[in-house]
This record gives structure tokens, C-alpha cells and sequence, in this order.
């Protein structure tokens, strides 16, 4: 094989690598674009008809007890206080339900149980007991409620699964892709296994290394594979003996600066021992001061009082 040839292979070799790292990176792209199917509340078995249930309920609870506030105002103070609890627990369990984030805490327990009751009591209860006109207004509310419970989660289950099937189709377009996409990268290992097999060494088939062998042969550096290869890995324990030396050099800047540290504390540590010995050295000096001072007034005292009893015995002060 001529320097041409030997060029003219490279290039083809670099072009088959150029084309499976595209791929690669292709399906990368793919894997981040599938999509998971969407749950929604309603659709998720007896506990999320339960959650939507409660939020229906809730909603007409409040509606129905606003109602009798406004139709009976002599329950207004009495259905209040129910209203308040229903419309606090409805408002924080409502958010946590649509967004399928209702955990088991004392907040929702506490939400929970405020909807409950302020239902049963505001509501029913007090719907009950407002005479005929509130079990008509109760009949008429829960006969308007309970079929728009059953058309929404009708409706909603309908657009869950229609975007869960337009997920899955786009899915399945993504798979399908990426299926094309490793059909070509077989093949494209294929012609290389052919090219490895003859000529051009396996181990090789990266791009840093064909770029190298284009660039040395470009550059007149090398005629054959076997030189290439050979330069090639002379140019590779040089490049990683630079690597290993910098990362040394580095490694002993870095414990040179660690050393300057310790010793600029240890400098510093040294002048706060000096400096706490100079202060008890200043503080004996005049604890020593004062015991002399203290002895000399005790001397006197009793110099005096020698004198005073007729003793020949007198004080004489210390000299400093």
C-alpha cells in the first residue's frame, strides 16, 4: 500500500468513525425524547375515584352550604363555621390531589378530616334539618353533581388515554428510529471489522488515533501503518509522561503551598504563645510587686507595734 492508499483508507476509516459517533450521539438525543405515560387521578384504581370523588363532593358541599347561608339566614351562624372547615380542607387537599402529590401527613390528615365533617355538617346535616325546601335543594344539588362526577371522569380518563396514545405512537416512532440507527452501526462495525481484518489494526478505530495517522501521514511524517502505529504510541507514552509530570508538578505546588501554610501558622501560632508569655511574665512581675509591698506593710505593722510594747526590735525596708 502506497502513501496514497495508505491516505485514501484513513479518510475512509475516519469518515465510518465520524458516522458512528453522529449515531451515537443521535441516540442519546432519542433516549432524552421518550416520554412516559400520564396518570391521571382519576384513572388510578379505587383510590384516585375515591380522590376524585372527594374533590366533587367537597365542591358541592360548598356551593350547597353557601345556598342555605343565603336562603336561611337564621342558619347563617350555625352553617358557618361548617363552611369555613369544608372550603379549608377542600383548598388544601385540591392541589395536592390534581397533582398526584397527596401524601399521608398531618396536614392532610387534619384537611381531611376538616372536609369531612364540615360536609357532613354543613351540608347534609343542615340540609337535612332546614325542612323540605333543603332536602329539595340537597336532591337537586347531588342530582346535578353526580352526573357531571360521572361525565368528568369519563372525560378525563378519555384524554388520559388519548395522550397516552399519542405518546406511545411518538414512542414508538423514537424506537423504531433508534432501531435504524443500531442496524447502521453494526454495519458500519462490520465494514471496519472488514478494514481491521486487512489492514487497518482494531484496536485503533477511535478517532484521536486515525486523526493522528492522517495528520503524520499528511505531514510526510510516516509511509506505512506500522509506522504510524509505532510513532503513534511513542507520541502517546511522551503525551502521558507530560500528563504524569504536570500532574506531579502540580501535586508539589499544591503540598509546597500546603508546607508555606503550615509554617506561616505555626509562625503565627508561635507569636501568640510569645505574646501570652510575655503577659505572664508582665502579670508574675506584678503579683511579685504586690507580695513585697503586702510583706513590707506587715513588717512595718509589726515594727510598730514592737514599739508600742517596749521591744528594741525595728523594721528595717528592703532594699529593691
Amino acid at each position: 500500500m502506497d502513501r496514497e492508499q495508505l491516505l485514501m483508507g484513513l479518510y475512509y476509516v475516519r469518515q465510518r468513525i465520524d458516522r458512528m459517533l453522529g449515531l451515537y450521539e443521535r441516540e442519546r438525543q432519542l433516549e432524552v425524547q421518550v416520554r412516559d405515560e400520564v396518570v391521571g387521578f382519576q384513572n388510578t384504581g379505587v383510590k384516585g375515584s375515591i380522590k376524585s370523588l372527594i374533590l366533587f363532593l367537597g365542591a358541592a358541599s360548598i356551593i350547597f352550604e353557601v345556598i342555605l347561608m343565603i336562603l336561611f339566614s337564621n342558619l347563617r351562624d350555625e352553617i358557618l363555621p361548617f363552611f369555613v372547615a369544608t372550603a379549608a380542607g377542600y383548598f388544601i387537599l385540591l392541589p395536592k390531589i390534581v397533582s398526584n402529590s397527596l401524601e399521608k401527613n398531618k396536614l392532610t390528615i387534619v384537611a381531611g378530616v376538616a372536609l369531612f365533617f364540615g360536609a357532613m355538617g354543613g351540608a347534609i346535616f343542615r340540609g337535612i334539618t332546614a325542612g323540605p325546601i333543603g332536602i329539595v335543594l340537597l336532591a337537586i344539588v347531588a342530582g346535578i353533581t353526580v352526573p357531571l362526577y360521572v361525565a368528568s371522569i369519563s372525560r378525563h380518563k378519555a384524554n388520559v388515554n388519548r395522550k397516552n396514545e399519542e405518546i406511545r405512537e411518538r414512542n414508538n416512532r423514537i424506537y423504531n428510529e433508534y432501531e435504524k440507527i443500531e442496524g447502521e452501526i453494526r454495519g458500519i462495525q462490520k465494514e471496519l471489522a472488514v478494514e481491521a481484518n486487512s489492514w487497518y489494526p482494531k484496536s485503533y478505530c477511535n478517532k484521536e488515533a486515525v486523526d493522528w495517522f492522517i495528520e503524520a501521514v499528511e505531514n510526510y511524517r510516516c509511509d506505512n501503518i506500522k509506522e504510524l502505529i509505532r510513532e503513534f504510541e511513542v507520541d502517546n507514552r511522551h503525551h502521558q509522561m507530560m500528563l504524569e509530570q504536570q500532574r506531579l508538578r502540580i501535586s508539589m505546588e499544591n503540598r509546597f503551598d500546603q508546607v508555606i501554610r503550615n509554617q506561616q501558622e505555626m509562625q503565627r501560632l508561635m507569636r501568640v504563645q510569645n505574646m501570652l508569655a510575655a503577659s505572664n511574665l508582665a502579670a508574675t512581675i506584678q503579683n511579685g510587686y504586690k507580695i513585697d509591698r503586702n510583706t513590707d506593710a506587715v513588717n512595718r505593722a509589726t515594727s510598730a507595734i514592737n514599739s508600742l510594747s517596749g521591744n528594741d526590735v525595728y523594721y528595717t525596708p528592703p532594699s529593691f
